[in-house]
């Protein structure tokens, strides 16, 4: 017996898992592009990758680029949870770098910021997202997290 768990972030505001989204704030304009799972089973072992891109556009130059911990409040231990009744819980996490060794954060906890250099007002970054080959057995369902993004402004 396989049991799928459909994997997809739910982003909050600028983030969008299955589509294109485009949102203004404070000036700035942020798109994230499909940022997917998609289906993933527990009992294969192995883990699943996705990768989108950020694009963003200010006014004036941005300082830098910054993600939530989620719904599981820490940055190392991102989790997704069931829609369902169970609550069960992916492990995963967002990723600067095609390794999955920088995590994307506020830059407290072991976690990294987006820094785009001196005076940029546009730009696009990678984004990568991991789900960890060793899960447990899980209950098909759909399964979410709420991340937010930020972007700060030099002053």
């Amino acid at each position: 017996m396989c049991l799928l768990a459909q994997g997809t972030p739910s982003w909050s505001s600028t983030l969008a898992p299955r589509s294109n989204l485009s949102r203004s704030h404070g000036g700035c304009r942020t798109t994230v592009t499909s940022f997917s799972f998609g289906s993933f089973s527990p009992v294969s072992h192995a883990g699943r990758s996705t990768q989108g891109y950020v694009t963003f556009s200010c006014p004036s130059a941005v300082a830098d680029v910054e993600l939530s911990a989620g719904d599981a409040g820490q940055f190392v231990a991102r989790r997704m949870t069931a829609d369902d009744a169970s609550r069960s819980a992916i492990a995963y996490n967002i990723y600067l770098d095609a390794s999955h060794t920088i995590v994307f954060g506020d830059g407290t906890e072991g976690s990294s910021t987006y820094v785009p250099g001196a005076n940029v007002l546009t730009g696009s970054f990678p984004i990568y997202g991991e789900i960890a080959a060793a899960q447990p057995l899980l209950p098909a369902a759909s399964y979410s997290d709420s991340v937010s993004i930020t972007v700060n402004m030099v002053p």
